[in-house]
């Protein structure tokens, strides 16, 4: 019965060998389907490393000079970083918020944009996502955005 197995195969062999390129070209363009689909999927399970609960983003602009209220003496540098100091000081007192704070760049936890960097020693390199932040403002990027501390151990 064996015999009679290999012998028919061996004589379908042509046909064969068509079916065999077939299932090879299904299976790999199915794999180069799925896997992306699989891989992003296990990425969003993945913490954040920060704790978005209770983040708000309020951009704050300053008025164009056609603005009906615009104040001429009001726009030097100097009045600019007093009206942020004055908004982030009722900002911070308004009930309910912990901490507020400016952003410097389009980069921070969640948003699109991003700020990478790879420092390099001899053969070593590190890539590093940097966030911006003004250090005489009274705030740490730390405690306002709460980083977790988990990245060694799902590796």
């Amino acid at each position: 019965m064996l015999k009679l197995i290999l012998k028919n195969l061996w004589a379908r062999r042509v046909r064969n060998a068509w079916l065999l390129a077939e299932l090879i070209l299904v299976t790999v363009l199915t794999w180069y389907i799925t896997d992306p689909l699989f891989v992003l999927s296990y990425n969003q399970t993945l913490p954040l490393g920060y704790e978005p609960d209770g983040l708000l983003i309020a951009p704050i602009r300053s008025l164009p000079s056609t603005a009906p209220d615009y104040n001429k003496e009001e726009a030097d540098s100097l009045h600019t970083m007093e009206n942020m100091h004055r908004m982030l000081r009722k900002l911070r007192d308004y009930p309910g918020v912990q901490n507020a704070a400016p952003l410097v760049t389009f980069a921070f936890p969640g948003s699109g944009g991003s700020s990478y960097n790879t420092y390099a020693y001899d053969t070593l390199a590190i890539p590093a996502s940097i966030s911006y932040f003004i250090p005489h403002i009274g705030f740490l990027m730390v405690n306002l955005v709460r980083y977790a501390d988990f990245w060694f151990q799902n590796l």
